[in-house]
């Protein structure tokens, strides 16, 4: 059984955890160019989350993307892990935090959901509580197994993400 994720209250060093892994990855893979934003629900203020950093790594393309610079950071690599166009690494952390890393081509239309989910969460109270809502209902309704959390909180995910995606991006 796969077993359900534990969700926490947010916690601020979320953040800081975020910026130090951005950093080393930064650092592995220059000079060349990248973009790497915090996802997930690790990246909004006050939303419940799983203790996992998630990292959008977006690269101009995903065949020149070097993969060896990142598992020298101690990054395990998972392929595309059922999106194809994705590279999809994890890596656990001294601070009892997974960290994932998903790489997409600049373009790629799970850059802009994935920005534009993570931005109506942090913009919207309603939004936050209703995705926080469905977390906590997954989680109890799951039986503890974690691919039947996933299938219950997806509505909303949708739900969500279509309304995300009639919003502007911010910048």
């Amino acid at each position: 059984m796969n077993v359900a994720p534990v969700l926490k209250e947010h916690c601020s060093g979320w953040a800081a955890a975020f910026s130090r892994e951005r950093d080393a990855i930064e650092r592995a893979l220059a000079p060349g160019p990248c973009e790497l934003h915090h996802i997930g629900s690790t990246a909004v203020p006050g939303l419940i989350a799983k203790p996992v950093i998630d990292i959008l790594l977006v690269v101009p393309a995903i065949g020149a993307l070097n993969d060896t610079a990142v598992t020298a950071l101690g990054y395990v690599a998972r392929g595309e892990y059922g999106i194809p166009g994705r590279r999809y690494f994890v890596r656990r952390t001294g601070e009892a935090l997974d960290v994932h890393l998903h790489a997409f081509a600049q373009g790629d239309r799970h850059v802009r959901h994935h920005l534009a989910f993570r931005d109506l969460l942090r913009r919207s109270e309603t939004s936050r509580a209703r995705y926080a809502a469905a977390k906590r209902a997954a989680l109890q309704r799951s039986g503890g197994d974690k691919a039947t959390y996933q299938s219950l909180k997806s509505p909303v995910v949708i739900e969500l993400l279509a309304e995300a995606l009639q919003s502007p991006l911010p910048g």
